[in-house]
C-alpha cells in the first residue's frame, strides 16, 4: 500500500522475506519514488570531508544551527549540516537531529551523515525514529550507516565478568512490514538490552562459526545462539499485539536448549502502522532478552 512522504514521495511496499544472519541448530520490498535531489548526493558525502569549521568563515555551532534551521535555500542547510560535522561538538547533536525531519533529502542525507561522523550515541534514538518513517532511498542510507556506526557492538573480546557468549542469529520475519526493518529492530534491541549485562558478550556482526568457536575457547565462555520469528500483528479492536519467539541454540553442540515468547499489545492502537508496530517489535525482543538472561544460568 503506498504511503505518502515530503514532498509528495511515495513508498510502495510488498511481501516481507525472512531476515538475514547465522543459523544455528538447525517482505516486504521497499521501492521509493521520490523526486530527484538539485544536488546529488553522492557529491555531497563526497565534500563533506572537505569541509570544516574554518571553511564555513569560522562559523561557531550557534551559527551553523541557525543556517541549518532557517536559511531558505537547501544547499546552504546542506552545507551546514556538513560543517557541523567537523565540530566535534555535543551541541551540534540537537540542530542535526531536528534537520533529519527537514523538507529536502539532501539536508536529511547530509544531516545523518554527519551525525555519524560525530559519532555521539545521543543520536541514535533520532536517527533510528527518522529511519522508520524515511522513504527517499538515498537518505535512508546514510541514517542506516549513522545508525550501524553509533549502536553498541559486540567487540569479539569478552570483558573479565563474561560469563556468556551470545550470536545473534537469524530473524524469520513473517509480519507484513519488510524484512529489513523487522531484522534491524531486533538485532538492534537484543545488542543493546544483552549489553547491559556486563555478564554477557555479544559476537560483532558478521563473526564466523569458526572465529566464536575460537572465542569460547579461549575465554572459557557457555556460548548461545538467539534465532527470533516475528509473526504479523494481531488486532483484537483497539489492541495491537505483536508475537515474537526465540529459540536458544548451545553453540557447543547445536541443541535447541529454550523457547520463550513475547506479546507485548499496545490498547488504543487507531492502526497498524509502521511506527507502532516496530515499536511493539522492539518491546517484545527486549522482553525476549530479559527472559533469557534469566534463564540463562539454568541452561
Amino acid at each position: 500500500m503506498g504511503q505518502s512522504g515530503r514532498d509528495g514521495r511515495t513508498a510502495d511496499v510488498g511481501s516481507g522475506q525472512p531476515g538475514k544472519g547465522p543459523v544455528y541448530g538447525a517482505g516486504r520490498k521497499l521501492r521509493v519514488r521520490t523526486r530527484p535531489a538539485l544536488v546529488p548526493l553522492l557529491f555531497l558525502m563526497l565534500l563533506a570531508p572537505t569541509l570544516s569549521p574554518a571553511g564555513s568563515s569560522a562559523a561557531t555551532v550557534g551559527e551553523l544551527a541557525q543556517k541549518l534551521a532557517q536559511n531558505a535555500d537547501y544547499r546552504v542547510r546542506t552545507q551546514a549540516a556538513m560543517a557541523l560535522a567537523t565540530t566535534a561538538d555535543e551541541a551540534a547533536v540537537a540542530p542535526l537531529c531536528t534537520a533529519l525531519k527537514d523538507a529536502h533529502p539532501s539536508v536529511r542525507a547530509a544531516a545523518a551523515a554527519a551525525l555519524g561522523r560525530l559519532g555521539r550515541p545521543a543520536a541514535l534514538a533520532s536517527l533510528e525514529a527518522a529511519w522508520v518513517t524515511e522513504t527517499t532511498e538515498s537518505v535512508r542510507t546514510q541514517e542506516d550507516k549513522a545508525i550501524k556506526a553509533l549502536r553498541p557492538k559486540g567487540t569479539g573480546a569478552p570483558g573479565p565478568d563474561a560469563v556468556y557468549y551470545v550470536v545473534i542469529g537469524a530473524v524469520t520475519n513473517k509480519s507484513t512490514l519488510p524484512a529489513a526493518d523487522i531484522t534491524n529492530s531486533v538485532q538492534a534491541a537484543l545488542r543493546a538490552a544483552l549489553l547491559t549485562n556486563p555478564a554477557f558478550a555479544v559476537a560483532p556482526e558478521g563473526e564466523t562459526a569458526a572465529q566464536t568457536k575460537q572465542v569460547l575457547s579461549s575465554a572459557k565462555l557457555k556460548g548461545y545462539a538467539l534465532n527470533i520469528r516475528v509473526e504479523p500483528a494481531i488486532r483484537d479492536g483497539d489492541r495491537l499485539s505483536q508475537v515474537l519467539h526465540a529459540t536458544v541454540v548451545s553453540l557447543v553442540d547445536s541443541r535447541i536448549v529454550a523457547e520463550m515468547k513475547e506479546k507485548p499489545t499496545l490498547t488504543g492502537a487507531t492502526q497498524d502502522d509502521k511506527v507502532t508496530v516496530l515499536g511493539l517489535v522492539k518491546i517484545g525482543a527486549e522482553g525476549l532478552a530479559a527472559k533469557f538472561v534469566k534463564t540463562a544460568s539454568g541452561l
